[in-house]
């Protein structure tokens, strides 16, 4: 009868969380010397806010990639056991043929 088969360790390296923070720090500005200049700035429209914040999450290739690691990975532990509970059966066979003899 072969040895078990030896034990395999999965490692998943996710990437590190961004190191920027997640707001920007405003900076000091001193105060303008025309007050209509200001007023102007703070009315102004802001522009389209961006969809996606940028270290928020995995892109959605990362992601699409990290689940077909997964999904693979899965697909290999269950071949992995029908081919051990195939092995089992085999071995219980035995045993009940050996034991009748």
């Amino acid at each position: 009868m072969p040895p078990p088969p030896a034990k395999t360790l999965i490692v998943l390296g996710l990437p590190a969380p961004s190191a920027t923070p997640a707001a920007a720090l405003k900076s000091r500005k001193r105060p303008s010397t025309n007050p209509d200049a200001a007023k102007r700035k703070r009315c102004t429209e802001a522009g389209a806010l961006p969809t996606k914040v940028f270290g928020s999450g995995l892109s959605s290739r990362h992601r699409t990639k990290f689940v077909s690691l997964i999904d693979g990975m899965i697909s290999e532990c269950g071949s992995e056991v029908k081919r051990l509970a195939k092995e089992l059966e085999e071995s219980r066979e035995k045993l009940s043929s050996l034991k009748g003899s």
